[in-house]
């Protein structure tokens, strides 16, 4: 009997009480000097949890998977402004400290919307006002990045991250345009909102 007891006390004791949620996440989103912001959300499908044991401590990691969709937004002064919808893959290496990494991949659709205004003139040379002119893209982004998970020792529902990374939108004067990015948020973590069960 005391042999069954102490194997369920480990086994109590070796479980983590953190698993991940699904996360609502808010942030500022530019390129270079093209102001902007994202929204969207990431819901865990797989997570795996490692332990070791040093110094006398249990020392713990969770390698973590996601899929996500964002709603990004920039506006370049005097040119156009940028909207995007696009679906990511999410990968975070979680430590039990609360520090994370991060990477993502994601394919989207961006369409422009012109600053200015304009003018089409025809074969009669009569000038007519274009309103809402401008162009749709595909967008693929690349992003690393580090944040800080407070749900993990204080199950606080909070983190925050900064993720620099590249987008290219295409086709761009029949080529495309690389342009560097950084992403700078805070996450909520959402416990009763599509439960997740990763496994």
């Amino acid at each position: 009997i005391l042999h069954l007891l102490s194997l369920n006390i480990f086994s109590a004791d070796s479980q983590s009480p953190y698993s991940p949620k699904t996360l609502i996440k808010l942030g500022y989103w530019a390129s270079i000097a093209e102001p902007g912001f994202s929204m969207g959300m990431e819901r865990p499908y797989r997570y795996i949890e490692s332990k070791r044991r040093r110094s006398g401590k249990d020392h713990i990691k969770y390698k973590e998977r996601y899929l996500g969709a964002a709603f990004q937004m920039y506006h370049h002064r005097d040119f156009h402004s940028l909207l995007n919808i696009q679906v990511e893959w999410i990968q975070k290496r979680q430590f039990s400290g609360g520090l994370y990494l991060q990477r993502s991949a994601g394919i989207g659709l961006s369409r422009t919307f012109l600053a200015g205004p304009t003018y089409e003139v025809d074969a009669q040379g009569n000038i007519k006002k274009k309103n809402g002119q401008g162009n749709y893209y595909a967008c693929i982004q690349l992003a690393g990045g580090i944040g800080y998970n407070w749900a993990v020792k204080r199950n606080i529902p909070w983190n925050i991250y900064i993720k620099p990374g590249a987008s290219v939108i295409l086709p761009y004067n029949y080529y495309f345009l690389p342009k560097p990015t950084v992403e700078l948020g805070v996450i909520y973590n959402v416990k009763n909102f599509w439960t997740a069960h990763p496994k």
